[in-house]
C-alpha cells in the first residue's frame, strides 16, 4: 500500500490540475477497492453483474476501430512520451486545455488512463472543435452540467461518434420510435452507450423488444438493457422462454423476468437462474430454430 500512496504525494509547487487529477485516481482506487473488498457478491447477483461488462463490450465492437489507428499524432509537444503499460495524465496537465476542461467538468482520469490508446487520442482534441459540441448536444437534450463528467468517463468514446449519426438516432427513438424527451435524456445518462450504436441496428433491438416480445416504451425505457444487446440473443433467449411457458415480462404479475435477467451473463448463467433449466436443454433448443 506505500508505494500506491507515495503516488498520490502532492508537492507544493503541483498546480491545482495536477492536484484534482491525482486526487481523482485516488479516490476512485479506494471507491473500487474498498468496495469490492466489501461486497459479497451471491449468485443471482453475478448474473445481474454482467451489464457493465456487456455493455462496455458492445462499446468496443462498435469503435474498435480506435484501438487500430496507426497514425496516431505525436503528442510530445504536450508531455512525456506515453508509456501505456503506467500511464497517467499529470505530466500533461499544465500544457493541456482538454484536459483541464475535462478535469473542470469532472471526469475520472484513473478509469481512462486504463484503456490502451485512449490517452493519446483524448489528449489530441481540440476542446472547441471535438467536445464542446457534444457537450451542447446533451445540454440540449437535458444532460445536466453535473452529470456529464460521468457521463463522459463512463463513455469516452462518445467524441468519436459523427454528430449527424447522434441527431439521427435522437431523430429514431424519440419521432420515429415514441420515446419522450425525458425518457430520451434518462437513456443518455444511464445507458450512454447506446449513442455509439449504429442507428439502424437500435431501432432493429427496439422494434424487436416492441413487437415480439411484445413490451411497452415505458417497459423499455425503464429497462434499457435491450438496447445494448445483439437481436440474435435476445430472440434465442426469448423464444425458449416462451418453448417453456416463463416469457412473462409484465412487472405487474407472477414469475416477472425483466429484459435484464435475459440480456446479460452468459448462457449457463442464464439457464441457471432465469430458465431454470439445464446449459444441455438450452443448446438441444437451439438446434432447432
Amino acid at each position: 500500500m506505500v508505494p500506491l500512496l507515495n503516488r498520490f504525494i502532492i508537492n507544493k509547487n503541483s498546480t491545482n490540475i495536477i492536484y484534482q487529477l491525482y486526487r481523482n485516481v485516488f479516490l476512485s482506487y479506494i471507491r473500487e477497492n474498498v468496495t469490492t473488498a466489501l461486497t459479497v457478491t451471491t449468485n443471482s447477483e453475478k448474473l445481474l453483474g454482467q451489464q457493465e461488462k456487456d455493455e462496455f463490450d458492445e462499446v468496443n465492437k462498435n469503435v474498435s476501430v480506435l484501438e487500430e489507428l496507426p497514425n496516431l499524432e505525436d503528442v510530445s509537444h504536450i508531455g512525456p512520451p506515453i508509456d501505456f503499460k503506467s500511464f497517467n495524465f499529470a505530466p500533461f496537465a499544465d500544457n493541456s486545455v482538454v484536459l483541464q476542461k475535462l478535469v473542470d467538468l469532472g471526469v475520472d482520469f484513473y478509469k481512462i488512463e486504463q484503456r490502451k490508446v485512449l490517452p493519446t487520442y483524448l489528449l489530441q482534441l481540440n476542446f472547441e472543435e471535438n467536445i464542446q459540441p457534444y457537450i451542447s448536444f446533451l445540454h440540449d437534450n437535458g444532460v445536466p452540467s453535473n452529470k456529464l463528467g460521468r457521463f463522459f468517463t463512463k463513455n469516452p468514446f462518445f467524441f468519436q461518434v459523427n454528430l449527424e449519426d447522434l441527431q439521427k438516432t435522437l431523430w429514431e427513438i424519440k419521432d420515429v420510435v415514441g420515446f419522450s424527451k425525458e425518457q430520451c435524456k434518462n437513456l443518455l445518462l444511464n445507458v450512454p452507450y447506446i449513442w455509439t450504436i449504429n442507428p439502424d441496428n437500435l431501432k432493429a433491438r427496439i422494434d424487436f423488444m416492441l413487437t415480439e416480445m411484445e413490451l411497452s416504451l415505458d417497459m423499455i425505457a425503464a429497462n434499457p438493457f435491450g438496447m445494448v444487446n445483439r437481436v440474435s440473443r435476445m430472440r434465442e433467449r426469448h423464444l425458449f422462454l416462451k418453448s417453456l411457458g416463463k416469457a412473462q415480462y409484465d412487472p405487474t404479475k407472477p414469475n416477472f423476468i425483466s429484459i435484464r435477467m435475459i440480456t446479460h451473463g452468459n448462457d449457463a448463467s442464464f439457464c441457471e437462474f432465469v430458465a431454470k433449466t439445464s446449459i444441455e436443454t438450452y443448446n438441444m433448443f437451439l438446434k432447432t430454430l
